[in-house]
């Protein structure tokens, strides 16, 4: 297929809302998954999602498909961040995390003491992931919100958000662990399993907008990229709010492909200069956004 401005990018879409359950679940706060050439799906652990998600590479690539796979959750972290772990870039961020986490078939992870030895390394008591739910709280982790900067007591050069979230008002910050609208044990979950699903296709994967130049390198067979389906329409409806929202995302991503929409989506006109640069050097951006 062509890549003109006109073109539609992607044969294929894939939608996946993520969950940092911590064992099987189904329904509502679990994995749903929307195929543009199949059934919305409901796995109930995170390794029957990969292995879906792989199945779907597998079928696009004997097919010559160019795929589309949007996540829910934060590719990134504030400018900063990663050099606060003493790495550099996204990339380093996404290798520290997959060398260290632990999510096992049964959904049970290590999430809380990965994010307390991130903390510890930043050289904070318990800060600037927080938030905890079970019995064992791990040494450098607070289970209470941490100091925001808001009154001058951050003490990180990082920031508490991304460029992202202070755009979505209703946006977490990805520090943020647990709790209602918790989104932090999803990207250091995901981010874990991605970069291993990039270590097992490095030919055919392309991380957007890091390896992409936003919309200026989207040749590669497969594109993962970071969703919101809070900036999107979700209908009303009996079926469970995952459900609708992975749906409602696909139907606009769909709808923007099909019309020659997409590359305006995954271009981010509205950034510019440090900021743009910072985006895509290590916080990552939101789709559409």
């Amino acid at each position: 297929m062509t890549d003109s401005p006109s073109a539609t990018l992607f044969d294929r879409i894939v939608v996946v809302d993520w969950s940092a359950a911590n064992s099987p679940k189904t329904g509502a706060d679990s994995i749903w998954i929307a195929d543009s050439h199949g059934l919305t799906l409901n796995p109930a652990t995170r390794d029957a999602a990969m292995i879906a998600v792989e199945t779907v590479m597998e079928a696009s690539r004997i097919r010559r498909e160019r795929l589309l796979i949007g996540w829910d959750f934060a590719f990134g972290y504030p400018a900063g961040f990663a050099a606060g772990l003493g790495l550099s870039g996204w990339d380093g961020v996404w290798a520290w995390l997959h060398d260290r986490v632990e999510d096992g078939p049964d959904n049970r992870s290590n999430r809380f003491a990965v994010a307390a030895r991130a903390n510890r390394v930043l050289g904070s008591a318990d800060g600037p992931f927080w938030g905890h739910v079970g019995r064992d709280l791990p040494q450098g982790l607070s289970a209470k919100r941490y100091p925001d900067g808001t009154k001058g007591d951050w003490p990180y050069a990082f920031g508490y958000l991304r460029a992202a979230e202070r755009r979505l008002p209703s946006a977490s910050p990805v520090f943020k662990l647990a709790y209602t609208g918790s989104v932090g044990s999803q990207a250091l979950l995901g981010i874990a399993r991605l970069e291993g699903l990039r270590r097992r296709h490095a030919d055919r994967i392309a991380v957007w907008p890091f390896e992409t130049g936003f919309a200026d390198a989207l040749a590669a067979p497969v594109v993962m990229a970071e969703i919101y389906p809070s900036a999107h329409c979700v209908p009303d409806g009996p079926d469970v709010k995952d459900r609708r929202q992975v749906e409602a995302v696909l139907r606009d991503f769909q709808l923007w492909n099909d019309s020659g929409r997409m590359r305006d989506a995954l271009s981010a006109p509205g950034l510019a200069g440090a900021e743009r640069r910072a985006v895509m050097r290590e916080e990552g951006w939101v789709v559409g956004l």
